[in-house]
Order: C-alpha cells, then sequence, then structure tokens
C-alpha cells in the first residue's frame, strides 16, 4: 500500500543495525493509532454497559487515554498496539454474552481471545481459564445452556486458532501457538 513503508520496514529487517535506514513510517503510526482508538472504543462501550451511565464510560476512557500506555505503543511497532483492542473486544463481548445470554457473544468473545492469543500466545491460558470455568458451572449448576455456552466461546477460539495450528504444524510438524518459542514467551 505505501512503498515507504515497505522501504523502511525491509531496510530495518533486513540490513545491519548500523545501516542508516529510511523512517517513513507514517502510514503505520496512522494504523495504529486507529487500532488505539478502536480499543478505547470497547472500554467505552464495556464501562457504559456495566454502569449504565455516560459520564463513567468517559472517565473510564479518559483514564486510559491518559494513562498514556496506548499513547506509548502507537509509536512503536510491537505487538501490544493489536493487543489492546482485541483485548478489550473480548471483554465488552463477554459482558455482553453475561448479561445478554446470547449465544452469538459467548462466540464473539472466543473469536476475539483467539485474535488476542494468536497476537500474543499467552493469552492462549485466558481462554483455557475462562473455558474451564464456564463448563465447571455448567455441570455444577447442570445448565445445559451454560454449558453451550462453554461450547460456543470454544468454537469461537477455535475458528480463529485452528488454521494457525494446522500451519504451525504442516510446517514444523508441530501442532502449537508458538512452535518452538514457548519456553521464552510462557517464562
Amino acid at each position: 500500500v505505501d512503498p515507504g513503508l515497505g522501504e523502511s520496514l525491509s531496510c530495518a529487517r533486513f540490513q545491519p543495525a548500523t545501516t542508516p535506514c529510511p523512517r517513513e513510517l507514517s502510514l503505520l503510526f496512522a494504523a495504529q493509532g486507529g487500532l488505539a482508538v478502536l480499543a478505547l472504543t470497547f472500554l467505552w462501550l464495556t464501562a457504559r454497559r456495566l454502569h449504565a451511565r455516560a459520564p463513567v464510560a468517559w472517565l473510564a476512557a479518559l483514564a486510559a487515554l491518559f494513562s498514556f500506555e496506548l499513547l506509548k505503543f502507537t509509536n512503536l511497532v510491537l505487538t501490544e498496539i493489536l493487543v489492546f483492542p482485541f483485548f478489550f473486544g473480548c471483554i465488552w463481548c463477554l459482558v455482553l454474552g453475561y448479561q445478554t445470554g446470547r449465544a452469538r457473544w459467548w462466540l464473539a468473545t472466543g473469536i476475539f481471545l483467539g485474535l488476542t492469543a494468536l497476537t500474543r500466545p499467552e493469552y492462549a491460558y485466558l481462554f483455557y481459564a475462562m473455558a474451564a470455568t464456564v463448563t465447571a458451572a455448567a455441570l455444577w449448576r447442570r445448565q445445559k445452556q451454560l454449558l453451550f455456552k462453554a461450547a460456543m466461546l470454544g468454537l469461537g477460539f477455535g475458528l480463529v486458532v485452528a488454521p494457525w495450528l494446522e500451519r504451525n504444524y504442516t510446517q514444523f510438524g508441530q501442532a502449537s501457538l508458538t512452535g518452538d518459542y514457548a519456553d521464552v514467551i510462557f517464562a
């Protein structure tokens, strides 16, 4: 899309560290700014849904904005800027799923968790904990509908993660999110 960005990233990736590379990252930083706005939007929607008052939602979004964490990551080329909107989207869908009882929000929660886990594999543990908790609650309460919601959560996660697991199995002979560097990530 942007030849300057492609040249900058290619130089930074394939040239020695001492090579001066062009710094044309404005399109990338604009996209990352959009991801930060999306994260703040999900946070605002979640706070609005939980508290039913717009001032509380604005306070939550402004507190997140003025913590400067989102702004810091909009100027760095790191995966954290992807984690924020995926994670806040997951929380928003989880709140909607819990409050409305609709299975589609549990499916959407699983999809967002899958996207978050593909971005940062340690978030797969959040899925495992959430799926185990919902399943245990369903079995404890003997509620088939809650068990169905846990299945929808797993389906959403699986729809996102399964192609990546297949790719890793095909390429590396190992069906894992991280391949051989899991011990570094999960340490």
